[in-house]
């Protein structure tokens, strides 16, 4: 009965206009807000291309807007938006985590009676120097012109109170090998009809997402060239003998472990390796062999491997 009597207090606590609380988690800010920041030092430029999502929520007092129609809790979207870009003015940052951190700390900090959390998330274009001569016929970095990367990355912020969770990560790098992969000894079933391979090309989309033990103390943007570095190099081993892939599951496992032993401030990594098919096109009929030499990709279907890891807990 007592159990009983709590849940039907909790009920008439809970109850708005419309009878009992129907409500559950929400939030709301602003997404795909484009900004270019330009740091100059002297004659000499760098270029920062984000896309900003913001997503803030709170206590009750926002939930009236949705109970009771009564906005004084919400602070408006555009207002987000326009943080975006003043906090981009006021701060200079040397990466898109240390501008979600200050993103972060002022919604939470200035908006304290009507936000309790928050969702940072940017994305970074990569921009680079142009090599060009200079004036005496030296290739090397222009000052203030840039060409459009290949390697666009993002972060995330996740505030609650005193407590941030950063994450970095980059989605869909395309690699490939032409060898040394293999897939043998799996699982079979009547409705089995891949056939092993022990030398077959293997190909991907990367997608990878790391958790830092810690928001401050680290060159962030270092590091996650770093990490994708060490992840591609563990991918492809040595250059000149490269490694063997016995299936996408192992080569992950490696991958995963190359980033954890060498950051110890990674605490978690998160991939996802689509296994991206070619396939040999038959060229019996006209009387050709094919080893391998001529593939037709496939992008659909495809293999769907995901796995997280974790830095080992201490046995003490």
């Amino acid at each position: 009965f007592q159990l009983i009597e709590s849940e039907m207090s909790s009920l008439e606590s809970n109850a708005c206009a419309g009878g009992a609380k129907i409500l559950g988690a929400n939030c709301h800010g602003k997404g795909r807000v484009r900004m270019v920041k330009v740091h100059r030092n002297g004659a000499e430029h760098s270029l920062q291309e984000i896309t900003a999502q913001v997503l803030v929520s709170g206590p009750a007092c926002v939930d009236a807007a949705y109970e009771q129609g009564d906005n004084s809790g919400v602070l408006p979207t555009d207002t987000v938006k326009n943080t975006v870009y003043a906090l981009g003015r006021k701060h200079d940052f040397a990466s898109i985590e240390e501008f979600a951190l200050i993103l972060a700390h002022h919604f939470l900090e200035r908006h304290s009676e009507t936000m309790t959390s928050c969702e940072i998330t940017i994305k970074e274009e990569e921009w680079l120097k142009m090599r060009v001569p200079d004036r005496s016929g030296r290739i090397c970095d222009h000052k203030h012109s840039f060409q459009r990367g290949a390697n666009p990355r993002y972060c995330s912020v996740s505030a609650h109170a005193n407590s941030y969770t950063l994450r970095s990560g980059f989605r869909e790098q395309q690699i490939l090998k032409t060898t040394q992969s293999g897939f043998e000894g799996f699982a079979r079933d009547e409705l089995t009809t891949l056939g092993e391979a022990r030398d077959r090309l293997v190909g991907t989309k990367l997608s990878a997402e790391w958790t830092y033990t810690s928001t401050t103390g680290g060159n962030f943007a270092q590091m996650s060239k770093d990490i994708r570095a060490t992840l591609l190099s563990a991918f492809a081993g040595p250059a000149d003998v490269g490694v063997y892939s016995p299936s996408v599951q192992a080569t992950m496992h490696d991958m995963a472990a190359a980033v954890l032993s060498k950051f110890q401030n990674v605490a978690r990594i998160d991939l996802d390796m689509p296994n991206v098919h070619n396939l040999p096109v038959d060229l019996s009929r006209f009387g050709l062999t094919n080893n391998n030499d001529v593939l037709m990709p496939v992008d659909e279907p495809h293999g769907m491997i995901r796995a997280s890891f974790e830095q080992p807990r201490s046995r003490l």
